[in-house]
Parts: structure tokens; C-alpha cells; sequence
């Protein structure tokens, strides 16, 4: 049976990816999931970097795993994990990962992912009507248990966001799954682009209609995508 790794973003629990693991499992794979530090009850962390980030997901999921699916800090994580460690996974997925962030922009994220903290299930609902009560359910866990201070030092230990380096180096077939620009995408489409233009191995599916969560947002065409790049890069 093939294993698949997943790894959820900012402010969630591998609950958020409910969509992804059950697409897996339908088609024979082992999943299993791994929660950043600070994440899912895990409590505080002295280090929020993301290469403290990296060193607990060796730790804890060490692999070799024949799939990785990464989403948000999910998707940074393991982008930097797959580069520096080229036998950590055979394949990976990255849903909308924020391989780097500006000084402005990353001072803007924070402001936006700390007043996120405050919000009710009332809140979540409004601001994402289109999400089924189980999604929603997943995110109000999510903001509940994840530790003080995990929020903030995420974005104050990482000063210098930039993964960019990691993405153009990845060594395996790499599905890049980013939010509509329309809507919203926490990766610049400039950002996407010149990691494809350096990097063959990746291929990059932008979702119509959809926001910073594909899979939650737009099922079905992100169920498509990367069933299709499953079956392409088999064997």
C-alpha cells in the first residue's frame, strides 16, 4: 500500500484535510497526517523558523513516504523538507504554499491571521458561506488548538520568509495547486511561474474559483487536478 503525508496549514488540524485524505484512501493509499509545531494541541514551541519547522517533521515523519501533500505552512514546510532531503518522498503536492513573503506582506499576513484567532463559528461561516459544516467544524478546532504565541511567532521567526531557492530545486514531480487570482492565492503568480520556468518537474494547476484553500473551496476541480497528476506521474 503507497503512504501519503499530510500536512496541514496556519491555525488548522489534519480535520482540514478530510477531502484529500478520503480521496487517497479511495484509491488504496495509507494516509497519514502530520501537525506543524503549535498545531492540534501539540502546545508551545521554542522556535516557530521554518527550519525548526522542518527538523520536527524529520523527526516525526521521517518517511520515505511515496506522497506528500502540504498545505499553506503545510506546503512551505515540506516544499524546503522535499528540496533539502531528496529521499524524504517520491512525489509532492503543495496546495497554495507561501514560498516567500515581502517584509510588507508578511507584517500584513500577520495582522490578518491574528485577528483570524478571535473569530466565532458565526464568523467562519460568514466569511465562508460556500464550506460544509464539517470544513467549518475543522477550522473552529483548528483556532481552539493551536498554542499562544504559535500564531505570531510563525510569521516573527521568519523574518526572512523565502523558500523560493527550495521550490526551483525539488527534485521530484511536484503538483503546485494555487488559489485563483481572481479570488485570492497566497502565492504570487509571478512566484509560481518562475518556479515552473526553473524547474520541469513541477507542474502547476492554478483552481478556478478558488481562494487560499482549493480543497475546501473548489472540491471537485481540485479532486480533478490531482487525481489527474496522480495518474500521470504513476509509476
Amino acid at each position: 500500500m503507497p503512504r501519503a503525508l499530510l500536512i496541514h496549514g496556519l491555525s488548522n488540524t489534519p480535520a482540514s484535510m478530510w477531502r484529500v485524505q478520503a480521496w487517497l484512501e479511495a484509491l488504496g493509499w495509507g494516509v497519514h497526517a502530520h501537525s506543524p509545531l503549535g498545531h492540534a494541541g501539540r502546545g508551545p514551541a521554542p522556535d516557530y523558523s521554518v527550519e525548526a519547522g522542518v527538523a520536527d517533521a524529520l523527526a516525526h515523519a521521517p518517511g520515505p513516504w511515496d506522497l506528500v501533500v502540504g498545505h499553506s505552512l503545510g506546503g512551505t514546510l515540506a516544499t524546503a523538507i522535499a528540496a533539502r532531503h531528496p529521499a524524504w518522498t517520491r512525489r509532492l503536492v503543495v496546495v497554495d504554499p507561501p514560498w516567500y513573503f515581502s517584509p510588507t506582506y508578511l507584517a500584513g499576513v500577520r495582522e490578518a491571521e491574528l485577528a483570524e484567532l478571535t473569530m466565532t463559528r458565526a464568523d467562519i461561516v460568514a466569511a465562508s458561506p460556500h464550506w460544509t459544516g464539517r470544513d467549518i467544524d475543522a477550522k473552529v478546532e483548528g483556532l481552539a488548538t493551536v498554542a499562544p504565541g504559535a500564531v505570531a511567532g510563525v510569521f516573527d521567526d521568519n523574518p526572512d520568509w523565502d523558500v523560493r531557492a527550495d521550490a526551483a530545486a525539488l527534485p521530484v514531480p511536484t503538483l503546485l495547486l494555487t488559489g485563483d487570482r481572481s479570488v485570492f492565492t497566497l502565492l504570487d503568480p509571478a512566484d509560481s511561474a518562475a518556479a515552473v520556468a526553473a524547474n520541469p518537474r513541477i507542474t502547476w494547476v492554478e483552481v478556478p474559483g478558488a481562494g487560499h484553500a482549493p480543497h475546501r473551496d473548489q472540491p471537485d476541480a481540485t479532486r480533478a487536478a490531482l487525481l489527474d497528476w496522480l495518474a500521470a506521474t504513476a509509476g
